[in-house]
């Protein structure tokens, strides 16, 4: 035989059958991989990283709702303070209106005077009252950010941002 001819000469059947073999495993391994959907370490790895970073991000999500709630709740809070700070105030310009009037007429009411410290008593208690609505408020609010001061901003906790009273 030439060296053309062994070159095509027929191959023996272990070695037919052991080329098959492996094309066959290949063939599965590819459709394996085709068919499998993304999973692995690499995959699940990351999956497992985004899994965590969506439940951090719920958590800071449902704290920011609480924030949101307590923040709604505390200018409430303000606004009824400043609407009896309105009401007294209002109480007191019409009292002290009264006692121009009687000190015109040159008449002294001892009730009306009575009447006059207390719708002042009444628009100081208000107005510090408001005032300490606003202050308690704008404290709830920087609490978050003095506790967070000295950590840089990836390391913030929810924990953190709790109501703390």
């Amino acid at each position: 035989m030439t060296q053309d001819s062994q070159q095509f000469a027929p191959l023996g059947a272990d070695r037919i059958a052991d080329a098959a073999a492996r094309v066959e495993a290949a063939l599965s391994r590819i459709a394996g991989v085709l068919q499998a959907p993304a999973s692995g370490p690499l995959h699940a790895g990351h999956a497992a990283d985004t899994s965590e970073q969506l439940a951090a991000a719920e958590g800071r999500f449902a704290v920011l709702e609480q924030q949101l709630a307590a923040q709604g709740s505390r200018l409430a809070e303000i606004d009824d303070e400043l609407y009896r700070l309105r009401q007294s105030n209002a109480e007191l310009r019409a009292v002290a209106e009264e006692m121009r009037g009687s000190l015109a007429a040159n008449v002294a009411d001892p009730r009306l005077i009575n009447r006059a410290m207390e719708a002042e008593i009444a628009a100081l208690q208000a107005s510090r009252a408001a005032d300490l609505a606003e202050v308690s408020a704008v404290i709830a609010g920087l609490r978050p950010l003095v506790a967070n001061s000295a950590r840089p901003s990836h390391q913030f906790r929810a924990a953190d941002f709790e109501e703390q009273e």
